[in-house]
């Protein structure tokens, strides 16, 4: 009487309205422990920043560009020059993944070369580059 009470059927026999019950205590308890889940996997932004940190990314510094025809291409040997469409002074493009993300300029450090970088493009420039 009392279960018939609760789910408002005097019909029902109380032994389907148990199990009725003990299905939906169930179904309450799996959701309260995929909330638990869920929260055990939101980290802090500087967690998060941590587990790509160590993702390899392709760097590459275009110096200039030129276009050749193949017959050009193929007489290239030791010591040919190619001109470029770039100044000497200018800064060189900074790739990451394709996408140009900063300029700089060629420096020697040490016998090595490296980049010092003069500009760092926003999201907003970058989107406007693709």
């Amino acid at each position: 009487m009392l279960l018939a009470k609760v789910y408002g059927s005097p019909e029902t026999e109380p032994a389907v309205m148990a199990h009725e019950m003990l299905e939906g205590a169930k179904a309450t308890n799996s959701e309260k422990k995929v909330e638990k889940a869920e929260e055990q996997f939101v980290l802090p932004a500087d967690e998060k920043l941590e587990l790509i940190l160590d993702i390899p990314l392709k760097v590459e510094v275009v110096l200039g560009r030129t276009r050749r025809p193949i017959k050009e291409i193929l007489s290239f040997g030791p010591g040919a020059i190619i001109d470029l469409d770039q100044l000497v002074d200018e800064d060189v493009e900074v790739l990451v993944n394709g996408t140009l993300v900063a300029k700089g300029e060629i420096v020697v450090v040490g016998e090595n070369f490296g980049i010092k970088i003069n500009q760092i493009l926003s999201p907003k420039e970058r989107l406007s580059k693709i």
